[in-house]
């Protein structure tokens, strides 16, 4: 497991994991009052935040370093210009498992919406179910008023 360098309170350096409880001292977010959302409990929010703490700690131990902009120039997206001259900054939103999720089986978990998707090789459309996070309209529309 990857770790990183991690000054202790006697200054000293060791190496630490995730798994090492001094690591996460101080950050680590408190689950016991959170309303379980999408019926998960403490615990498992708190192995997703380890896991994810650990993904963090993964990609600094990589060393990955930024690509040159000429081999990514091609990936940019020309934005359109802001309709107020206030709105300086730009902020993008992750659509999957985000703002909105699958639904498994569209008969039923009842999707908020369902989109019917052709396929080359299939005769008819495939339904795909969709729920819309909760405040998600809400969210996007105060976004459009400061971004």
């Amino acid at each position: 497991m990857a770790g990183v360098n991690k000054v202790n309170g006697g200054g000293q350096s060791k190496e630490n994991s995730v798994d090492d409880p001094d690591l996460i001292e101080g950050i680590e977010p408190d689950f016991e009052d959170e309303e379980a959302e999408e019926g998960l409990t403490p615990d498992q929010h708190r192995q997703h935040f380890m896991k994810t703490l650990q993904s963090v700690l993964n990609i600094k131990a990589s060393g990955l370093t930024a690509p040159p902009v000429e081999t990514i120039q091609h990936l940019f997206v020309n934005l359109p210009e802001p309709d107020d001259p206030r709105k300086t900054k730009t902020i993008v939103f992750d659509m999957d498992e985000t703002l909105i999720h699958c639904v498994d089986d569209c008969d039923t978990d009842n999707p908020d919406v369902i989109i019917p998707i052709e396929f080359e090789e299939e005769p008819a459309p495939i339904n795909a179910g969709i729920n819309i996070r909760p405040y998600v309209k809400e969210c996007l529309e105060l976004a459009n008023q400061l971004y």
